[in-house]
């Protein structure tokens, strides 16, 4: 049963307080505020805030450390009617001045121990007065974009997963996720509305999963969220140690393809009862979560799973042929979502809102997802990859996302990203990044020759780099920029590069 106050999003720590004084909302390895604390300070620097007088709806930059500041921060943005604007602190300088004057931020908190508040400008960027939040995010190409979320999106998600999920007011969240990737709004605000405990870890932690195991059974976390990338390194760090992999209750993954055999393994190596896993799928421009899963990893006898479940409730989903007619059943498309959920549009970009929030024939505002998909017979959606994700090889039409699924497959494979690179002919080719399981000697030829027997010779990539980790950007998604970059780097004439 749902705990969420019925009231407004800016009001949920003030009514956890009155209900769950004492209890704990808010801890990090050394200190713990309780509701009554923490709605203390927020109210102080929601007062802060106010005093700037911005009008209802600006935006506030907030540094966004992993710390209980930026929490807090956020919170009071918040509570002050006010919009938060997450900006990464490690992004280039050029980046975030970008992000602040592209915004329109009328103020900006900084990071560091104390609330550092300071005015940015009198002219306050183009956000409505319903907005809570703006994400930004690049995509693969060009200049980052500002998707504006309403709090009325917010909440009603909220509605929705503390009652799906039955959180409850002594579960422990745990926030790893960087303030400015959008799964850490999931995890902050879920806790808060359920009335739970929210424990945040700091970069320290999160950078070595070692420290992050322990961080996880010491805060006894029972709703972990994780993108596949963090629970296959977590996975990888704790075998071999036979301290068993931390208990939880609910194990929710997204963001990325689900990674069945790691999340597996994860349920076989826990010392309590396996959790129940769920795997959760939804661009940032709908909220979130567009669609949802419960899988029983354990009894499941699929060898990959590709399928990204049901819509949630009052979500409409459609797949499309080019010209935006549906495609026949079991045909795959491009996904269209509709939604009450869905992004206001991109701040300050018409024309892309335009072509990215369309109406449907049935008058329906939907979002163009990009994501390909087909229906299956049970009614799930099931992932075939992205439209930007489909190039063509020497005439040949690639998916990525499948010879990932290829690579991933054989035995020895820990993990690995596929991408394109440009060889000495100017002629585009397919290469691949591969992590290869702890005490596995294979070789890039040894690896094709693998393959040949699963993907068609065309789509084989010619040339394997083997590193020790795949890079991760700062949402801990696997960094696609930086994949590219592996295989460009690599010397033209060589189509293997070993580990080192």
């Amino acid at each position: 049963m749902s705990t969420l106050p019925s009231v407004a999003l800016p009001q949920i720590i003030r009514e956890q307080a009155r209900a769950r004084p004492t209890s704990p909302a808010l801890r990090t390895r050394d200190s713990t505020w309780t509701y009554e604390a923490l709605s203390e300070v927020v109210g102080a620097r929601s007062a802060a805030l106010r005093a700037l007088e911005l009008q209802p709806g600006a935006g506030v930059a907030v540094m966004a450390e992993r710390s209980a500041t930026t929490v807090i921060s956020i919170l009071a943005v918040v509570d002050a009617g006010l919009a938060w604007i997450p900006v990464n602190p490690d992004m280039p300088a050029a980046r975030r001045d970008f992000v602040l004057a592209d915004s329109g931020a009328g103020a900006l908190i900084e990071p560091g121990s104390e609330f550092a508040l300071r005015r940015l400008t009198d002219v306050e960027g183009p956000l409505a007065e319903t907005a809570a939040y703006v994400i930004y995010t690049s995509g693969t190409t060009g200049e980052p974009k500002g998707v504006e979320i309403s709090r009325g999106s917010l909440e009603s998600l909220l509605e929705w997963s503390t009652s799906e999920f039955a959180y409850r007011p002594d579960d422990v969240f745990s926030m790893v996720h960087s303030p400015a990737f959008d799964y850490s709004i999931w995890e902050m605000w879920n806790a808060f509305a359920s009335g739970a405990c929210l424990v945040v870890a700091d970069d320290h932690v999160v950078h070595d999963p070692h420290r992050l195991l322990d961080f996880l059974r010491t805060q006894q976390v029972s709703v972990l969220h994780l993108v596949p990338s963090v629970l296959r390194r977590l996975v990888d760090a704790e075998r071999g140690t036979g301290s068993g992999l931390p208990d939880c209750r609910l194990l929710v993954t997204g963001g990325e393809a689900f990674d069945l055999e790691a999340t597996r393994t994860w349920c076989r190596r826990v010392p309590g009862e396996p959790p129940q896993v769920v795997n959760m799928y939804g661009p940032t421009e709908c909220t979130i979560v567009a669609t949802f899963e419960r899988i029983d990893v354990l009894a499941t006898t699929e060898a990959r799973w590709t399928s990204i479940g049901n819509i949630l409730p009052d979500t409409t989903a459609r797949i499309t042929d080019p010209s935006g007619a549906d495609v026949h059943q079991g045909e795959s498309g491009e996904l269209w979502i509709s939604s009450a959920r869905i992004a206001t549009g991109y701040v300050g970009r018409p024309a892309l809102t335009a072509e990215r929030f369309v109406l449907d024939g049935n008058g329906a505002r939907s979002y163009r997802t990009g994501d390909v998909v087909r229906r299956r017979e049970d009614g799930c959606l099931e992932f075939v990859g992205r439209d930007d994700d489909q190039v063509k090889i020497a005439g040949h039409r690639v998916e990525i996302g499948e010879v990932e699924q290829a690579v991933r497959s054989l035995d020895g494979i820990a993990d690995c990203a596929v991408g394109v690179f440009t060889d000495a002919r100017s002629a585009q080719r397919l290469g691949a990044v591969v992590v290869l399981d702890d005490a596995v000697d294979m070789t890039g030829r040894e690896i094709r020759a693998r393959l040949v027997d699963r993907i068609a010779l065309p789509v084989v990539p010619v040339r394997i780099v083997l590193v020790p980790t795949l890079p991760l950007s700062a949402s801990s998604k696997v960094d696609r920029r930086a994949i590219s970059r592996l295989l460009a780097s690599d010397n033209p004439t060589l189509e293997e590069k070993t580990r080192g």
